[in-house]
């Protein structure tokens, strides 16, 4: 329970490793914030991390668009009354896309989102 009484905020956190990253924050007594652009999917993911004994709750946010960045930061301390940890997971994997788009157009939305997060 190293981190019993901190918040922590995972980005990308309804699959893969970002969920990983939220059950061991809560496995270790942090309460979790869940994010992800699907919010059912993330409310899934908070009601699990519950069970484990620590708050948790969801938000559903594109962390590619700066107002809902904005908004998920001020839902999450609203809620859980401050952020001390953050783990930037969300991202954009190019490889996912279709064979055509992968070279020219998911190259360029990895580079845009990076962009506006820098």
């Amino acid at each position: 329970m190293r981190l019993k009484g901190k918040v922590a905020l995972i980005t990308g956190s309804t699959r893969g490793i970002g969920k990983e990253f939220a059950i061991g924050f809560a496995g270790e007594g942090a309460d979790v914030i869940v994010h992800g652009r699907n919010l059912g999917k993330a409310k899934a993911v908070a009601e699990e991390i519950k069970n484990l004994g620590v708050k948790s709750m969801a938000i559903g946010a594109d962390v590619s668009v700066y107002q809902d960045v904005t908004r998920m930061v001020e839902e999450a301390i609203q809620s859980l009354g401050r952020i001390d940890i953050l783990v930037n997971n969300a991202g954009v994997n190019p490889f996912i896309l279709e064979a055509e788009k992968i070279k020219e157009e998911g190259w360029e939305q990895v580079i845009a989102r990076w962009v506006l997060l820098t």
